[in-house]
């Protein structure tokens, strides 16, 4: 397959799936293999024949599971990237000792790492996706391993275009960091032939060759014998039914998610509360979405959320006494309270996620002024914008104002801000009362439950709290119509990913 037509067919994927915009930092998962190889010369190739502006970083991580074999790889990526002019970083982690002499589950390990990674490179580098060398027969045999292992509609839908890479992994600025696989229309054959016509060179992973994992022995045994004694196209069948699947899951999630909002009762950082009469009114297949949907929400990774977790909480919905409990992935109970189904973040060992944040908090996270700062452990960011008061603004702002935003002189601020969660005896002077109070008694007389109080973040600058947020903001920063200088708060909320997000892939 020469390059232009291979560029073509790679840019049309980019394109139509919405993978890559013109001018999106990428960074690219290297591995020194054939199809990462293919991925990094492609796209190297299609920014530059189509303009894209692209800013390309490759990224590899060696985990040390091959001895120097590892290293060599580590050092051919290196060079590679440096030979395309590409900016490359090259870390090593040895999962092997992590793991320890038994060495179990050293793929899932190696895999775990690899992505924080990739999320923490991204981050640094302010690099809105990450690119994978995943293909057409990996999706084929993700769907087959799948079938074998149990699955549903979800899981028969194979590997995604793009997804969110983690429900916590964020752009300073708030913009979820995507990962994407551009190479998912291309067959390995395709990209072999690629390969060969245009002598790119590759490295090539001996323990592919091994029976095991699972994966390799799917590979080189079982679909080679399902196409030599049953369908000589099997993994185009494979591919067809990954297709279908995924429409079919595509239906359902759009219609559980337009239904969701009208479920949920109550949202805070780190517990929903679903109407249970509501819930269980719905079809079985909507109610499974609608709590898998609902679960996401609260950060936990799909890959854990099996039929036997969704239907403990539809059992749960269903049963009409209170008190009782559910335990999920991801360090979620459920538990149902009088009409409703809660769900709610732990720490692990049922303490509320809240109390551990607020420790974390503590020490405060720089705010930027003006500008978004994300608040990772509330899933918000806070927006500041700088205007110019003008007749009529403070008034037209107060006629439309809702409870997560606010107004303030910004001449009466001393930056640098911070936002951190409350301290011990904090003070301010909430607008509109006649003196200080301790942010405690304040949150208490607003009757703010206790488990809320935990959860309240400070926007703070050098002489103290300045917003209690959402509530109420100090006395010293009110406006007038005197002021001159203001600055426009909002506090947002940031979905995790979760609708649609796939993790296991």
């Amino acid at each position: 397959m020469r390059m232009g037509r291979f560029l073509r067919r790679l840019h049309r994927a980019i394109v139509e799936d919405h993978l890559i915009e013109p001018g999106d930092g990428v960074v690219i998962a290297v591995s020194g293999g054939p199809d990462s190889m293919a991925l990094l010369h492609g796209l190297a190739g299609v920014n530059q024949a189509y303009r894209m502006g692209l800013r390309l970083h490759v990224g590899h991580l060696n985990h040390c599971t091959r001895g120097s074999a590892s290293d060599e790889d580590a050092a051919f990526v290196s060079g590679e990237a440096q030979r395309l002019g590409l900016a490359v970083t090259v870390e090593s982690v040895d999962v092997p000792a992590r793991l320890g002499p038994a060495g179990a589950g050293l793929e899932r390990a190696a895999r775990e790492v690899r992505y924080a990674f990739l999320a923490r490179l991204a981050r640094q580098e302010g690099c809105r996706v990450v690119a994978t060398g995943h293909q057409a027969d990996d999706a084929a045999e993700t769907i087959l391993q799948r079938i074998i292992r149990g699955t549903g509609p979800r899981g028969l839908a194979g590997i995604p275009p793009s997804r969110p890479l983690a429900p916590d992994a964020f752009l300073a600025d708030g913009r979820a960091i995507l990962l994407v696989r551009p190479l998912l229309p291309f067959r390995r054959r395709l990209i072999a032939r690629f390969l060969e016509e245009n002598q790119l060179p590759f490295r090539t992973d001996a323990s592919n060759l091994l029976p095991a994992p699972t994966r390799n022995w799917l590979r080189n045994e079982l679909i080679p014998l399902l196409a030599a004694k049953a369908n000589p196209g099997v993994v185009g069948a494979l591919l067809r039914l990954g297709e279908l699947s995924g429409w079919v899951n595509s239906f359902i999630e759009k219609t559980a998610r337009r239904m969701l909002a009208g479920l949920i009762v109550d949202r805070t950082d780190v517990e929903l509360a679903l109407n249970a009469a509501s819930l269980t009114g719905k079809r079985e297949i909507l109610q499974a979405e609608l709590i898998r949907q609902a679960i996401m929400l609260l950060g936990s990774v799909e890959a854990e959320i099996g039929l036997r977790h969704l239907k403990a909480v539809m059992r749960l919905a269903g049963a009409g006494e209170s008190g009782k409990r559910v335990h999920l992935p991801g360090a979620v109970v459920a538990e149902r309270r009088g009409g409703q189904v809660v769900l709610r973040r732990t720490d692990g060992s049922g303490q509320d996620t809240a109390v551990r944040a607020a420790a974390e908090q503590t020490a405060g996270l720089a705010v930027k002024y003006p500008g978004r700062t994300v608040l990772p452990l509330r899933r918000k960011q806070l927006v500041i914008k700088l205007v110019t008061n003008r007749r009529g603004l403070i008034e037209q702002f107060k006629a439309g104002k809702s409870g997560a935003e606010e107004l303030i002189d910004a001449d009466r601020l001393r930056p640098p801000l911070v936002a951190r969660a409350r301290r011990p005896g904090d003070r301010f002077w909430p607008l509109g009362s006649s003196g200080t109070k301790k942010v405690g008694d304040f949150l208490t007389d607003q009757k703010v439950p206790p488990a809320d109080r935990e959860r309240v973040c400070l926007l703070c600058d050098q002489l103290g709290p300045v917003w209690v947020m959402p509530y109420r903001i100090d006395d010293r920063v009110r406006v007038s119509e005197l002021s001159r200088n203001l600055a426009y708060l909002r506090l947002e909320a940031i979905e995790s990913g979760g609708q649609g997000a796939r993790q296991g892939s």
